[in-house]
């Protein structure tokens, strides 16, 4: 399902569901697998080692008239209910967990830069 996520639609997903939380306007989303499917030969059976899963990186910055400080970053379980059904809206999987949510100031105090990372099983 990571590889259906990845591409424009997944991107927009992405920045849809951060941009229903915030008051900002997201500038650009890179998409990238993470945890590549790898398999192991053990005894005769082959299994997977790692679940695939979705990297986003975004970036963002306040809507005019918006500081951000004023605002909370969305919680796990926020970013993950908004993105669950922005994926969905869009036709691709939604059956997500929400593996870490990371926020990271950049230089200005309007632009806040976002690091997400979503495992999909």
């Amino acid at each position: 399902d990571a590889d259906k996520i990845l591409g424009s639609q997944g991107e927009e997903s992405f920045k849809k569901a951060l941009a229903q939380l915030m008051p900002v306007q997201v500038t650009s989303a890179t998409l990238t697998k993470l945890n590549c499917a790898s398999r192991l030969l053990k005894e005769d059976v082959r299994r997977l080692t790692n679940l695939p899963a979705v990297g986003a990186d975004l970036s963002y910055v306040s809507l005019p008239n918006y500081d951000l400080r004023n605002f909370a970053p969305p919680t796990p379980s926020n970013f993950q209910n908004s993105l669950t059904k922005e994926l969905s809206a869009a036709g691709l999987p939604s059956n997500i967990s929400l593996a870490q949510l990371t926020n990271k100031e950049v230089t200005s105090t309007e632009a806040w830069g976002t690091t997400t990372a979503g495992r999909t099983t």
